[in-house]
């Protein structure tokens, strides 16, 4: 159980040259670090066991910058207690915050990304895409980013991805059940290099049908 208090938290999120990443979504937790008792067993300390509890998440304005609401854990919980925040993409350098036991997170954070670039998808015919409200999904040496693309005007954008990686792009949409299309593709190599790729939606037949009454109206 945590205490009834919030801690207001500004989060500023930076890409690897310094300007402000909108866009990114951001998650805070807590972890409870508790100690397991050693009772009866002589020269051994006791044990550590962590948990945690994700406390709420939020997505970075134009300027960069999002406001998380911390729930302060009780004074008696406070000295077993570590808050971590962190972007919520699949990045190998993921910049992290974390607290030490026993204190609150300031308030304001400042978060640096690595090095990346983007990918624009462009989905065909692009009519057919917003009428099936297609999406399209990035994995990326096998990870599956934590959120999916919906398609705009014909375009999905994938921001903040990892360079030199191989990256699958799935298309999908609720006619298509779970018949997506793929393409595999190499990734941004260089930072801020847009890779551009494209997606067909093949058309599928429509069923039209009328319901009529006795009198045939």
């Amino acid at each position: 159980p945590l205490g009834g208090d919030e801690v207001a938290v500004l989060v500023s999120v930076l890409d690897a040259r310094g300007r402000p990443a909108p866009g990114v979504p951001v998650g805070v937790w807590t972890f409870f670090v508790e100690r397991e008792s050693a009772e009866g067993q002589e020269g051994r300390s006791p044990s550590v066991r962590a948990r945690s509890m994700a406390l709420g998440d939020g997505v970075t304005d134009a300027t960069g910058s999002v406001e998380l609401r911390v729930i302060a854990p009780l004074p008696a919980e406070l000295a077993e207690v570590r808050t971590r925040i962190a972007p919520l993409l699949e990045l190998d350098e993921l910049p992290t915050f974390d607290t030490e036991l026993g204190e609150l997170p300031p308030t304001a954070v400042v978060l640096r990304l690595p090095p990346a670039g983007s990918i624009r998808v462009r989905v065909e015919p692009a009519e057919l895409a917003t009428t099936a409200r297609a999406s399209v999904e990035a994995i990326i040496d096998h990870r599956l980013l934590r959120r999916s693309a919906a398609v705009i005007e014909g375009e999905a954008l994938f921001a903040f991805v990892e360079l030199g990686k191989e990256v699958e792009l799935r298309l999908t949409t609720a006619a298509m059940g779970n018949r997506p299309t793929r393409v595999v593709l190499r990734g941004p190599e260089t930072p801020d290099e847009i890779v551009e790729a494209k997606l067909a939606l093949e058309p599928w037949p429509t069923l039209r049908f009328r319901v009529c009454d006795e009198a045939g109206q």
